[in-house]
């Protein structure tokens, strides 16, 4: 039953838990969107998902999970990637330093959403 993996991205259990993935979405979501484009956005955003549900189930097969919060953390995980693979470039122009600093901040950024 491969639907059972795609379904509880579309459920939540309150008005609170949607309430707090749309936002997360319409705001993080958004920004990561058009910095990657839609496709690699999607991408990532429908395998995060997927494999949250499926992480889910195999590490508590008995209770029923629902909610978008393994693809939004799939997108926070994949900016973090992102973040740290670049910190390995050199930073010999005004730009590439420009472009660090601005890593930088996201990185805070995106940590201090993970935490909270």
């Amino acid at each position: 039953e491969w639907w059972r993996m795609i379904t509880p991205i579309f459920l939540h259990a309150g008005i609170f838990h949607l309430v707090g993935n749309v936002q997360v979405q319409l705001d993080m979501g958004a920004f990561f969107e058009k910095e990657w484009g839609s496709l690699n956005w999607l991408i990532i955003y429908i395998t995060s998902a997927i494999g949250g549900s499926i992480l889910s189930t195999i590490s508590k097969p008995d209770i029923v999970s629902v909610g978008s919060s393994g693809a939004v953390c799939g997108l926070f995980g994949a900016k973090m990637t992102e973040v740290f693979l670049r910190c390995c470039e050199p930073n010999d122009t005004l730009q590439e330093r420009a472009a660090r600093a601005v890593r930088r901040a996201e990185c805070g950024g995106v940590l201090c959403s993970v935490v909270l």
